[in-house]
Order: C-alpha cells, then structure tokens, then sequence
C-alpha cells in the first residue's frame, strides 16, 4: 500500500482547525506535539519538514492517562443527571421537534422517556449484576480519577483563521479529479505575516468559549454564524453539568438533530473518540470538537445524497465504492465487498449490483470504522511514506504486532514471537511435564511421551495464548488497554480470566444462556464478568464484538492472531529442550481452530525440520483435513460436540496459513477410539483429560495401526499433546461405556434363537468364560424366534469372533453383529423389550423380579443355570457398569403345576437378594398387556 492508498477526507484534527476558525499556538503544531510528522500531501510532493524531523515518529497518548470509565458512569466531582441513564442507546428515542423547549422542559422530555431497549431473551443476563452508577474505584490496573474536579487547562492561544477559499476545500465533498486538500500546518506557511496579525472574523476562536452573545445584536450575521449559534445552543442544551464538553450520551442526544439520524452508540462513541483530539475520550468533547464533528457529518451526507442516484435514502454497493473512490481510499473489491456486507448485513455481488443497501447511519459507521484502522495503521508507517511493515488489509484482524516482529516478507516471525513470549510468567521455567507412557509404550510397541498441558493452571494450553496476548498488548504503550474481552463456554475462556486477573486487567466473558453452570461459576471464580447471552455460541460471538466496541475492550481471539499463535508455540519450544531433537519422529496435536498446531509446527519446522507434524481431528469436525484436501479455507456447515474443545467449523486465516505450509498429514478418528484414549491416559497417569485432550493419544494409535506394515514403529519416539482436562464429570460414564469399544475389545451381536425353555443358557454357556457385559431379551410373540441383544468382551477381537458366530450357526442361532452400529450403541441397546402380544401372555401371567448379586465372574452363569429347565423366562435385562452389584431384571411365566411357594422357596435358596417388581408402575405401563 503507498501514500495514494490513505483517505484525502479531513481527519479531525483538520476538521477541528478548519472549523474552529484558527489553529491552535503551541510550541509546535499539534501533529508534532505529540509525535506526528506532517503527512505528505496526496498526489504531490514530499513535506520538506519531514527531513528535518525524522527523528518523530506517531505515538499514541501517554501511559499515565486516565482509562475512560465503564459504559455511562459518572465523574467524580460531578453532578449527575437529571434524566435517566439508560443501559442501552437513548438515540434510539423520538428526535426532538426543531423548535426545543426550554432546558427546564427539555430535562423532563427525556426524563418521562420510555425505558431504554432490553434483552429480547429473558434468559439472556448478566451473571454479575452491575452496580449502581458510582465514582470509578482506584485500582492497581490503571491510575483513576481523583474525587476533585480536574482543574480546567489554559486555553491556546489566537491565531489567523484559514481563509473562506480554504475554508470551502475542506468543507466540501471530496472530488474524484480534485487535489487533496492540504494539511493545516501547510495552509499556515501560505498565510502572510500580516494576515496573522488581523482580528479574526466573527465565530474564531478567540481564546474564550463562544456562546450567542459574540455575535453582536443587530449585525448581518453569515450562514456559517448562524449554524455555529445553532450549535451553541444544542451543545449548552445537552451539556447538562455545564462543563463545557459533552459525553457519548449527550453527544448521542445532540446528533438526533442531525437530519433525524440515529447512530448506533459504537458509531457515536468512534466519533468521540476521534475528533477529541487524542484526550481521554471520559472527558468528552468540547464545543469546538463538537462542531468539526457536525461539519464532518454534513460534508459525508452531501457526499452520500450525490451518490444516492434513485434518492431511496441508501445506497448501493456500487455508490458505495464510488463514494470510497471520491474519499481517496483504494482498497480491492473483495475487502470493499466485506465491508459493505459487514455494515449493511445482507448479501452483495461483486458487479456493482446488490441486493443488500447502506444507510446513511451504517455509512457513517463503515467509515468511522475505516478510520480507527488508518490510525492504528499510521503508527506503523514510521517514514510516513504510506508503507508500513504490515499490510493494511491485515488490520482487519486488528493484528498489533510491533515492527521488529515481522520477518523479511512481511509476515510474523513465529521463533521471534515464541522466543520472546511472555508465557513463562503464568508457566513453569521449564514448562509442562513430558511424560513416559509405559503402558501406551508397550502396547503400541513404540516410545511414547506425553506432553502434559493438562497439568497448567487452568487444566489446559489455552493459558498460553490468553496470556502472551494480553501481556503484550498490555506491555505496548501504543496501544491503550481499557480491558479485555472473549467469547467462549470453555478452555479459553478460563484462559483470559485467569491472564487478566494476574495482570490486573478487567475482563468479561460472554457465554451462550445454555451453557452448564459448573462452566461460568469458574470463570466467575477467576475473577472475570460473565455475560450470558444468546441461545448459541454465534449469536454471543455477536454480543461479544458489541460489548467490545461499546465499552472500548480488547477482543482476545481464542487462536486467530500471532500473538496466541506464538503463546501456543511455546509448547514446541519446551519439546526441544526436554527431548534429543535427533531422536523425535513425530508429534500428535489436537486440531480445532489451528491455534496450537500452527504454532508448534511453526517452531519445530525451523529448528528440527525432520519432525512430523501430525494433526488429530475427529471425523465430525474435521476443517483442516478437508481444507488441506480441497487445497482451500473449508467451512463446515456443523460439527460434533463431543470433542466440544475442538467442535470448530473453519480455521482462522493465520492458522490456515501455516497449517497449509507445515502440517505433513491429519488423522481423523472416532468417538468409541477418542474414549479408549482417555482410558489409555488414565491408566499411565492416573488423570483423565477432556476428549478433546486425548486427541493426541487417539490419533497416535490410529496413524500406529494404518502403518503398520510400512513402518518399525518399535524405533519411533512419539510425542501426543494432551491439550487439556476440563472434563465434565456427567460424561465419564458414557466415556466408560464407549472405551472398550473403542479399544476393540467389546463386541455387540443381535442373536436370534428359538423362543423355547433351554436355549437362554445354551447361549450364556456358548459365551462363557468370557465377561458379558449386557444381554437384553423380551418375550414378544410366541410364534416367533426371540431376539437378544448381547454384548460381552474379548481379548482378540479379530480371531474370536469368527468363531463364536460359527458356534453359534452350529446351533442354528442366527448372529449379525452390530459392533460398529452406531444406534445400536447410543439408542438400541435402551429400547429392547416392550408388550407382549395378548395371545401370547395371558394378562397377570408374567412375573417381574429384580435381582442383585456380587459382580465377581461366574456370577450370572450360576444364576443362569439355577433356573429350572420348564420355567419360561420372558424378560431379561443385565448391563454392566463397573459397580460392585450386579442387577437383573427378570419376567418369568411358571408351568400350571408350580406354585409361588415352590417358586419363592428356589429365590430363597439361590442366596440373591430379589424384590417382587411386579405391580411398579413401569412395568405395568410399558411392559404389561
């Protein structure tokens, strides 16, 4: 991007000397006083003084000045108003009528005005109540304001106003063939001596606030008078505490006479924040910035109503990029596109057609936001040659890296960041545990570490990028931290809560109404807000970026900026000193957004480029397989959740980026091997990780078995990163379930056999001696084989199976088996059973049992072959889950010639604890014709 690229339209420090009549007299131009080099003209020759001050460069205010308060808080020492503060915009009220009533009347106008607008979910609510509206509390984070009114600053001195000619060149709409206009201080050499010395016109600043009573009774007034006598009298109507500058709020009151425009209260603040020219934006605006504001406004809507060709009070996307084109900005139709749909929230073409249109009150706020990103980018043209170290597009990630960060071709330089972090301030020296898997080792029949981020602080990773983003940030004076902000139900989350509580830092977290408790009391815990908002995660994400631009907090991305990126690195970091590199084959990292294996393959392509990066995703959330695939960014249109650490639809175009030049394969699995793999971490360490955490394991094993017979995997030294331990406690039973499928050692068969006394343990007999798990049958119609759902492990699934089904066929059962039937596993093994056909069971016939009996092995085949050869079981439900009591639940019909004594006299001496289930109501609702 060159110098032609930056806007031509006024900055507001333009617009505040052009307005206001003069520029103010400091001991150097204000541009210089605070570190700014004159800007080079657009189009034209370089500023001669730019030479002489090359030394300067742009910084931003001081690191002592005071943060603005939260959103609509009072100043210590003074009054508060007298209308209500609302917590949400107030300009979206009626505008007032041209002709305002008396301040008295105007008070009560907005005091009797509805209540501001709410949530629409009652659900969605703060967790942490605000308080009521308070002087701000001092703090170690930044210096606050002290309980006496700041004492007002002298006034500048008067110098000669611009002419009416210069005056009109920056008023006016830019023209597309027109020059640029020049800058003030270039304007100021073009004045003569003489003039200078002139009284300045009428509405000039004269070192005194203007008000009504400069212009003189009876005098002819100019238009230009007339509107700043307009302007006077609704700037002293809103600065309701007269203190001579004007809030967000007052400042949202006083645009509504603006056309009738409401702006969004981030647009207003934007506004406040750039025309108050670099001052603590709690002070607000005073009456000058005020008016340059105001004629700012008008210049853009004349531009605005020229380019709204069929007057339908919008425009089009091509208006829209005439409009930018006229401004002076020259930015490539796909980022024009963005924005254009950013602001105006519906669908675009590239040809010049849309389907979507741009409201004046959106366009203000596109280019105020365009702006604030010309600003951010102007700190880092230090020549001021329009060339700065990073692209200007990139800001739109809002990537604030430091100069020296960058390598050669201009992207961030990964083993800089990662070896200068700021990671080891919340992390050990010598970074998480890596530890020796034994029983992994022996059973993959190769040497296997475990990489230990289960162990942080917050139970995973994601504490490195949190960190190594807020600390920087903090540490740069340039780039002012009022707070910080994050949407997420989950590790990062707790990641940010904790950073920022260690730097001091307000945070908030935004998390969806439906997240678990046990999720924001945590981070509550961490000291952090929690805002709870929306039904789902995208619609707090949207919550989350208008928190952060009302109340001015810093957005911190959960893997889509260098900075977390290079806080992630910092694992491939400690894998170089806590292993011989030489004997490292490859490293198994969890995949979601890309964060941690972006920045770990980043360092370790560097320095060990013989290190396979191998990336582990589940077959229901696998981005980067398919966009490494596609050799294109994939978004998928869902995601699991039961790797929910993971459950991410697209990577972020960073991660992309470095995934796409250092990830060598991705390994997808499932979720019976993700539960097998917390099992396997289990057993060597004795600590269960998140499913998301076991990815690494998981994928080891998978990539083991598919190379088997293309690799001596007993030569590889493996490295599975276990990402983090949050698990939910209520997911360990259905992790204890899964496991052993997942480790291929329970099988699932649906078995049809004759529906005769006998052939129940004829089954049971041909299983034994190996362990059932589950076996669930139900008399349903006489006339038909009975079906039974059984389950029971194996140790070698491969040979045995085989010949149990061909014993079984021997029998004339017939077997199908269902071990990779995924309803089977979730659903089927729940739903067997049912009511008999009434010509089958005669109502009354059927007795129901519940047993219990020591879970030791034998068990059930003694209770099996207990049971008398002419006693028709009719129902039969056992699973085993691990508990020290068995359970059984059995419906049996008894021959005519039996009797309940015979019957109770046989539970009797079995020795098994039963109870007569015969009149629950379950049974008689959904098992009893």
């Amino acid at each position: 991007m060159n110098s032609d690229d930056l806007p031509v339209y006024p900055t507001p420090q333009q617009a505040t000397y052009v307005v206001g009549g003069s520029q103010p007299s400091h001991s150097q131009p204000h541009h210089q006083q605070h570190g700014h080099q004159s800007r080079r003209a657009h189009g034209g020759s370089q500023n001669p003084q730019r030479h002489q001050n090359s030394g300067q460069s742009y910084k931003s205010q001081s690191s002592h000045s005071l943060p603005a308060p939260g959103p609509y808080s009072t100043q210590p020492g003074q009054a508060y108003s007298s209308y209500p503060t609302p917590s949400r915009p107030a300009y979206q009220q009626a505008a007032p009528p041209p002709q305002q009533p008396p301040q008295q009347q105007y008070y009560q106008q907005y005091a009797n005005a509805p209540p501001p607008q709410q949530y629409s979910n009652s659900l969605q609510y703060y967790q942490q109540q605000q308080q009521p509206q308070q002087a701000p509390q001092p703090s170690n984070y930044r210096p606050q304001y002290t309980s006496s009114q700041p004492q007002p600053q002298p006034q500048p001195q008067v110098q000669a106003a611009p002419s009416q000619p210069q005056y009109d060149q920056y008023m006016s709409p830019p023209q597309s063939h027109a020059p640029p206009p020049q800058h003030p201080q270039q304007q100021q050499r073009q004045v003569s001596s003489t003039s200078t010395s002139k009284k300045a016109p009428p509405g000039s600043w004269t070192g005194q606030n203007r008000s009504k009573e400069n212009v003189s009774e009876g005098s002819k007034m100019s238009s230009k008078q007339k509107l700043e006598a307009e302007l006077r009298a609704t700037f002293d109507r809103v600065d309701v505490n007269h203190s001579g500058r004007i809030s967000a709020r007052e400042l949202s009151m006083a645009l509504l006479n603006f056309d009738n425009t409401r702006f969004q209260e981030s647009t207003v603040r934007l506004m406040l924040k750039l025309f108050s020219s670099g001052s603590s934006t709690s002070k607000g605006l005073n009456f000058d910035q005020f008016v340059s504001l105001w004629k700012y406004l008008t210049a853009y809507k004349k531009l605005f109503v020229a380019a709204d060709s069929n007057k339908s009070g919008d425009i089009s996307f091509g208006e829209f990029q005439r409009i930018l084109e006229q401004i002076g900005y020259k930015l490539n139709v796909d980022l024009v596109l963005h924005l254009f749909q950013k602001f105006s929230n519906k669908e675009s073409t590239t040809d010049g057609t849309s389907v979507g249109k741009l409201k004046f009150d959106a366009f203000i706020e596109l280019l105020v936001y365009l702006r604030k990103l010309t600003d951010i980018f102007k700190q880092y043209d230090k020549d001021l040659s329009g060339v700065a170290t990073i692209s200007y597009s990139d800001f739109l990630l809002e990537i604030k890296l430091k100069a020296v960060e960058f390598d050669a071709e201009g992207n961030p330089d990964y083993t800089k960041l990662i070896l200068t972090s700021r990671v080891y301030d919340v992390v050990d020296k010598g970074g998480s545990p890596l530890t020796h898997a034994v029983n992994l080792s022996h059973r993959c029949n190769a040497n296997v570490h475990l990489k230990r981020e289960d162990l942080l602080p917050v139970f995973s990773f994601k504490l490195r990028g949190a960190y190594n983003m807020i600390a920087k940030l903090h540490s740069n004076p340039k780039i002012p931290l009022n707070g910080v902000i994050a949407c997420s139900a989950g590790n990062h989350a707790q990641g940010v809560a904790y950073s920022a509580a260690k730097l001091n830092i307000p945070s908030t977290i935004v998390m969806p109404t439906a997240t678990p408790s046990i999720k924001y009391s945590n981070v509550s815990r961490l000291g952090s807000q929690v805002v709870l908002y929306g039904e789902d995660f995208d619609s707090a994400k949207q919550e989350c970026a208008r928190l952060s631009e009302l109340d001015n907090l810093t957005n911190i991305p959960p893997f889509n900026h260098p900075y977390v990126i290079a806080g992630q690195g910092t694992v491939g970091l400690e894998l170089t000193t806590q292993l011989i590199l030489d004997e490292l084959d490859a490293v198994f990292i969890p995949v979601g957004g890309g964060g941690l294996i972006a920045g770990v393959a980043a360092y370790l392509k560097t320095v060990a480029p013989h290190v396979k990066i191998i990336g582990v995703e589940t077959f229901d959330a696998d981005a980067l397989y398919q966009s490494l695939k596609n050799k294109k960014s994939v978004e998928l249109d869902r995601v699991g959740v039961f790797a929910d650490g993971t459950a991410v639809k697209i990577l972020g175009d960073e991660t992309w980026r470095l995934c796409q030049q250092y990830v060598d394969e991705v390994v997808r699995v499932d979720t019976d091997e993700l539960c097998a793999a917390i099992k396997d971490v289990f057993e060597d360490t004795r600590s269960i990780v998140e499913p998301s955490g076991a990815l690494g394991v998981a994928g080891m094993k998978r990539y083991i078995a598919d190379t088997a017979d293309k690799i001596d995997h007993k030569k590889k030294t493996y490295v599975p990163i276990l990402s983090g331990a949050n698990m939910n406690f209520d997911r360990l039973r259905f992790v204890s379930e899964r496991a052993v499928l997942g480790e291929g050692r329970e099988v699932s068969f649906v078995v049809s056999i004759p529906d005769r006394p006998g052939e129940f343990v004829k089954l049971q007999k041909l299983i034994h001696p190996r362990s059932i798990t589950e076996f669930s049958y139900r008399l349903v119609n006489a006339d038909h084989p009975a079906n039974i759902f059984v389950s029971f492990n194996v140790l070698n699934k491969s040979k045995e199976v085989p010949a149990i089904i061909e014993a079984m066929k021997e029998l004339d059962f017939t077997v199908l088996d269902i071990s990779n039937n995924e309803l089977a596993k979730t659903h089927g093994r729940y739903l067997v059973g049912g009511k008999p056909t009434d010509h089958t069971l005669k109502p009354g016939q059927e007795k129901l049992y519940q047993f219990e009996f020591p879970e030791r092995p034998g068990a059930l085949t003694r209770f099996l072959e207990a049971m008398k050869d002419n006693w028709n079981i009719t129902l039969f439900h056992y699973r085993n889950h691990g508990n020290d009591i068995g359970k059984v639940l059995c419906g049996f019909v008894l021959p005519e010639s039996a009797t309940e004594e015979e019957f109770h006299a046989f539970l009797d001496q079995i020795g098994y604890k039963y109870i007569d289930e015969t009149e629950n109501i379950i049974y008689r609702k959904f098992l009893c014709n």
